[in-house]
């Protein structure tokens, strides 16, 4: 979960493992590398403490130690934790690297060159040990030798931007119009971030006027400014109120309009920027990152903070932090400020979730109409006049959308095939055996302009289509018809891995053929095969006549499982179809 980026699992989990075993290292040590991304360093110290207690010599611990310490101000600590983290193999060229970053923090150009060399001595291809050597060597005045190391870097990475920085550095010099050749190349679509990456790693070391200079390319990017502002207010020597005074009124007057900070070492910043001019925009900024660090109840309390007027993002932003009434309000905050599609899908989603699906189509045709070549908001006001019965309107809605095909894009098709099968259950019940079928047949229509392709027919579930129309063809009182597709809803049994509602329908399938007892042997094994499966529990408790178990079941079915990227995921696509079809055949009997 860790490798994959799942955070918030990743801590439940090691939280779970230290509730068992307090003292398991490797737990202590995996939490306390998350709480070090999180900006959480004091909770990520006194872990590796713990660990450090079971293992004095422990690498990892140690250099997650030495990494909260040097956070945290410590860094006499901090040497002392990566010197003995680099007797470990795993994070020794990582801990000499450390190392050499705390010597430059001191200006000791010699150790620092030292460590580097030591760091590359066990991964030559460490390009911020590499870095360093760049930096050392330009600090000493050893042009070649800087040169040496900027051209061996450029040499297999052109674009390696910190090395085109000390490039220019060593060549021109440090000054803002000195920049102009290293900005020439730096082309991506958030070029500010780049600067913003080289210039918080010189910062970190010490090296103001390098950071300065990388935060002045960044341009009007909010956060840069209120680096700059930090690094004339706090550093000795520089008398520049003035110009720390115009930095933080020109980063509070940029819109915060697509401005997305993450990086937990920007909050002191932010903080001092907050204190030092009372403007909502830094404590939302700290909101931004806490959020993306998994600190949502700091990133609401500093969002229940502020009011801003003019912002709808805002509230936006502040209602998926909460629930209820308060979500609702803060939705329809953003709503009177600028009703834009996101807002609309913010509704939608709302609605959908309290399944006031007579809000969800109400919603969904006013924002339909505004944003017509909008697919997200059209699929979900699909979805509600599906559920409302408007079944013709829903299929008229899903013909005209225009869905960009990606991965995963089956809500479309899922919700065209619902419409066309709930309307075939219905005309069931009403007698209309003609249109059940037609409805069937319409079902199964994959349309080029939803999203999604059609699989290969064996990987197709058509068991409830079949099984519909052969409900029909009984009625209609065609015996051979219907047989032979009650025969292929028997005879197609799906993925035997994973359970399927539509498993329901082979079962019952098998007793209209003739083949009860194996009907009845084969749900016997569901729940030995499919354990703690809901679904087969609930399909169980249909098939064998106890509605009251499977209606206490449904309680429940909204709760989900979260699966990781790489597990098989498993959706039962079938559960809400063989829902309506368990009451239509109830209803008939």
């Amino acid at each position: 979960m860790l490798n994959q980026k799942y955070w918030a699992a990743a801590e439940e989990k090691l939280k779970a493992a230290l509730e068992k075993e307090p003292y398991m290292s490797q737990a202590l040590v995996a939490l306390s590398s998350l709480y070090y991304r999180e900006g959480r360093y004091s909770e990520s110290l006194e872990l590796t403490k713990r660990a450090i207690s079971l293992d004095t010599y422990d690498g990892e611990a140690n250099y997650y130690y030495g990494l909260a310490n040097r956070a945290l101000g410590d860094m006499t600590e901090a040497k002392a934790a990566f010197s003995i983290a680099s007797f470990s193999t795993s994070v020794r060229t990582a801990a000499y690297e450390q190392l050499g970053e705390l010597c430059a923090l001191e200006n000791n150009w010699e150790k620092t060159v030292h460590y580097a060399k030591k760091s590359l001595e066990y991964n030559d291809k460490n390009l911020k040990a590499r870095q360093l050597l760049m930096l050392a060597f330009r600090k000493m005045n050893q042009t070649a030798k800087a040169k040496e190391q900027i051209d061996k870097v450029l040499a297999d990475l052109p674009l390696y931007h910190p090395a085109r920085f000390e490039q220019c550095c060593l060549e021109k010099g440090v000054l803002k119009g000195d920049l102009d050749e290293f900005v020439s190349l730096v082309h991506n679509e958030l070029p500010f971030e780049v600067y913003m990456e080289i210039a918080s790693w010189y910062e970190s070391i010490g090296c103001v006027a390098e950071a300065l200079a990388l935060y002045h390319c960044a341009g009007d990017y909010p956060i840069s400014l209120y680096h700059t502002a930090y690094l004339l207010a706090h550093t000795a020597g520089l008398d520049a109120a003035s110009e720390t005074e115009m930095a933080l009124k020109a980063a509070n007057s940029h819109s915060p309009e697509m401005i997305f900070p993450f990086r937990a070492e920007d909050l002191t910043i932010l903080k001092w920027a907050e204190e030092k001019t009372g403007d909502w925009k830094p404590r939302y900024y700290q909101a931004l990152i806490y959020w993306a660090n998994q600190q949502n109840e700091k990133a609401k309390e500093l969002m229940e903070g502020c009011e801003p007027e003019g912002f709808a993002p805002f509230y936006l932003s502040r209602a998926l932090m909460k629930e209820g009434d308060a979500k609702l309000q803060d939705i329809l905050k953003a709503e009177k400020i600028e009703a834009s599609w996101r807002v609309g899908v913010a509704l939608l989603n709302y609605y959908t979730a309290a399944s006031d699906w007579k809000k969800v189509v109400e919603v969904g045709k006013k924002y339909h109409k505004k944003y017509p070549a909008n697919y997200y908001l059209g699929l979900k006001y699909a979805k509600g006049l599906c559920e409302v019965g408007q079944y013709n309107v829903c299929i008229s809605l899903l013909k005209q959308l225009r869905v960009l095909p990606n991965e995963g894009a089956y809500a479309g098709r899922a919700v065209y095939r619902a419409a066309n099968l709930y309307q075939a259950m219905d005309k069931l019940v009403q007698g209309k055996y003609a249109d059940v079928l037609k409805s069937v047949e319409a079902s199964k229509d994959w349309r080029e302009n939803l999203g999604v392709g059609k699989p290969y027919d064996e990987l197709v579930d058509d068991r409830l289509e079949n099984y519909l129309s052969a409900k029909a063809y009984a009625a209609k009182g065609e015996k051979a018809k219907a047989e032979e597709l009650y025969q292929k809803v028997a005879d197609k049994l799906m993925n035997p891995q994973h359970f399927s509602s539509a498993n329901l329908l082979s079962a019952l399938a098998m007793k209209e053929v003739g083949m009860g007892k194996k009907a009845d042997e084969w749900v016997a094994s569901w729940s030995k095969q499919f354990a703690g499966n809901k679904a087969a529990e609930w399909c169980e408790a249909i098939y064998r006549g106890d509605r009251q178990k499977a209606e206490d079941m449904l309680k429940s079915r909204k709760e989900q499982t979260d699966t990781t990227p790489w597990e098989y995921s498993f959706r039962d696509a079938n559960f809400d179809l063989m829902l309506r079809l368990s009451g239509v055949l109830t209803n008939a009997q």
